[in-house]
């Protein structure tokens, strides 16, 4: 018998795969390809380190990611949720810079008479719906609408319709902010995808920040992403954005948690004086802060070495 609510994911959701596997989620593909290979995303932690330790997200390699179409998704939503769950919640990163959110749309619009057809025909009850939200952010920012709609769930049992206007009302607080190792992926592969939305980094901070070893700060916010501020070299960086994370945590979090992503081995993070000195503070002020590695749909654009982080501040 269905499993009465889950929620899913796209790949680009920065959540730890143990977080995933202990609660009711589902992450959906994103294809990725690298030279003549193209393979599913579907955040396999795995692979994903392998991806990392063989290079294969360095600027060398001619690598994209490609969501996967509306007519696709119909059939992976048919296969993995239809007959499990009664209600699905899916929260997607911004519908600004990618078609998820659209096509797992499309897919649920079309496709719905079918689902229930065939729950009917399996003998389960024929009643079945699909939230699809667009969080307005990405990478470690659904993550944190995420946790706080597992939240609700599991502690609260609230419904699915409660959980989705909770957090629509929520997701306008969350920001993230990216700090890449190498600005070539910022400048030529958000060129090569055509977004004109994307302002993270133009052609002079390019040339300025790999020249001098300054670090853009990126920002994601309410369906934008744009520069909020510099630094001199990645550690310094990550200095600023948790002392913001531990100023909004004193200015009180709309959602109880920090969501943290690194693009490669987590160890390499984990050594940083900064990041040791934020974890201390968030466990003094009983703040669970989730470190997770980035997937490889995020990497290929944000390169590797790009930490993460994002937050829910209070009204």
């Amino acid at each position: 018998m269905p499993q009465n609510t889950c929620i899913a994911v796209d790949a680009c959701c920065d959540l730890p795969d143990d977080y995933i596997r202990q609660h009711p989620i589902r992450v959906l593909p994103i294809y990725i390809r690298f030279e003549d290979e193209t393979y599913m995303d579907d955040r396999n932690l795995q692979r994903t380190k392998s991806f990392y330790s063989q290079g294969m997200l360095k600027k060398s390699f001619d690598a994209e990611s490609n969501p996967v179409s509306a007519e696709e998704m119909s059939s992976i939503l048919e296969k993995e949720l239809v007959l499990d769950f009664d209600r699905v919640l899916a929260i997607t990163m911004m519908q600004s810079r990618s078609t998820i959110y659209e096509n797992i749309r499309d897919a649920v619009w079309v496709s719905q008479p079918k689902f229930k057809q065939l729950r009917k025909s399996k003998g389960v009850d024929s009643s079945f719906r699909i939230e699809v939200m667009d969080s307005e952010n990405l990478f470690t920012g659904p993550a944190v609408l995420v946790y706080e709609a597992v939240r609700q769930l599991e502690q609260e049992n609230l419904s699915l319709r409660d959980i989705t206007q909770n957090l629509m009302g929520i997701k306008d607080r969350v920001r993230t902010f990216l700090i890449p190792q190498d600005l070539y992926h910022l400048k030529n592969r958000a060129g090569k995808r055509g977004d004109k939305s994307d302002k993270s980094l133009n052609w002079l901070t390019y040339q300025v920040g790999k020249t001098l070893n300054i670090k853009p700060i990126i920002q994601g916010y309410r369906g934008e992403t744009g520069p909020v501020d510099k630094a001199m070299g990645f550690g310094n960086g990550l200095e600023k954005v948790f002392d913001n994370a531990m100023e909004a945590i004193e200015q009180g979090l709309s959602i109880n948690v920090i969501c943290m992503s690194y693009a490669g081995d987590l160890n390499e993070i984990k050594k940083e004086k900064a990041y040791k000195k934020f974890i201390e503070y968030a466990e003094s002020r009983n703040i669970p802060a989730l470190l997770s590695v980035m997937s490889a749909t995020a990497a290929i654009n944000v390169g590797p070495g790009c930490f993460s982080i994002s937050y829910a501040e209070s009204q």
